[in-house]
């Protein structure tokens, strides 16, 4: 029977700022009330962690959730 092993190191790193005091300038049609908002948007993912023994035999598991931001920007709709 073969051997193997693998060893997993992920790193990741992201870095957003905000500045407050920024402008945006949009249309609104009429009868219509204009709404914007400024932030962070962020990506939502699912997974399944597990601890695995030396045979490769899951021994434990539980879901996990991450976010992660990906832009800056304004929000806008009309309403």
């Amino acid at each position: 029977m073969a051997n193997v092993k693998a060893t997993y190191g992920i790193n990741a790193s992201l870095s957003l700022s905000t500045t407050l005091g920024n402008s945006f300038t949009f249309n609104v049609p009429a009868w219509k009330t204009g709404n914007a908002v400024y932030g962070v948007y962020r990506s939502y993912t699912t997974g399944r962690e597990e601890w695995y023994t030396t045979n490769c035999v899951v021994t434990q598991y539980r879901n996990v959730k991450a976010y992660s931001p990906y832009k800056v920007g304004w929000r806008v709709w009309f309403s």
